[in-house]
């Protein structure tokens, strides 16, 4: 995702509002996802005019500006960064919830702000420094954050979304230029793609799930046939 100086971060009913809601509720989601794939319809309808942030939304939604790169967060002194790029929700003990960013710019990093249960910025702080290029990524089950790093020889970086522990590398998956990272916590495997035109599909199997710090990383291969 390509960033630039006048770069927002929307909040809307449909996206990290809800990561807040309990499991009661995502019950109600999940079945009502059940419902529409079985209904003809398809999607959220036809997107609106563009509002006053250019966001065009199907009906029902809403967006509001919660920062920009280079501008304080509103109701905090943290300045937020350049060129978000990846992002996730974390769900935080007080019914409120924690959005991670990355930064994809040469002083990369990671920034976090934390929401109180009403959808107020309460907080905003940096969970990640000290890297470069952190494009995506993915969450984690057990409620981490892995920021990528997308240049040759990059890492992935496990971080908490608190900003109390201090954030981990991880080299055992792997040292190339990271894109995203995704959790199958069926199969307990992350899988990993690569930027590049020629690059890897990867999958890392940990010596013991919740542990990233050992494990083993295998590249797909296409074997005789293209298959």
């Amino acid at each position: 995702m390509a960033g630039t100086r006048r770069e927002f971060i929307g909040v809307g009913v449909g996206a990290v509002a809800i990561a807040g809601l309990g499991a009661g509720f995502w019950g109600d989601v999940f079945g009502a996802a059940r419902s529409a794939a079985r209904s003809p319809r398809r999607g959220y309808g036809p997107r609106g005019a563009a509002n006053e942030l250019g966001l065009r939304l199907p009906e029902g939604f809403r967006s509001r500006l919660i920062a920009r790169g280079g501008e304080p967060v509103q109701g905090t002194g943290y300045r937020w960064h350049e060129a978000s790029d990846g992002m996730a929700c974390f769900p935080a003990d007080d019914d409120g919830w924690i959005l991670v960013s990355n930064s994809e710019t040469l002083v990369g990093g990671a920034s976090a702000v934390r929401f109180d249960a009403a959808g107020r910025a309460r907080s905003a702080y940096r969970i990640l420094e000290g890297t470069t290029q952190n494009c995506s990524g993915g969450g984690t089950p057990w409620g981490t954050w892995l920021s990528c790093e997308e240049v040759m020889g990059g890492l992935v970086w496990e971080c908490d979304p608190s900003g109390e522990r201090r954030a981990l590398s991880r080299p055992a998956m792997g040292t190339f230029k990271h894109e995203a990272a995704a959790v199958d916590p069926r199969g307990r495997r992350i899988y990993l793609t690569e930027d590049l035109i020629d690059g890897g599909l990867y999958r890392f199997t940990p010596d013991e799930w919740h542990d990233l710090s050992s494990g083993l990383l295998e590249i797909a291969t296409v074997a005789p046939g293209g298959w």
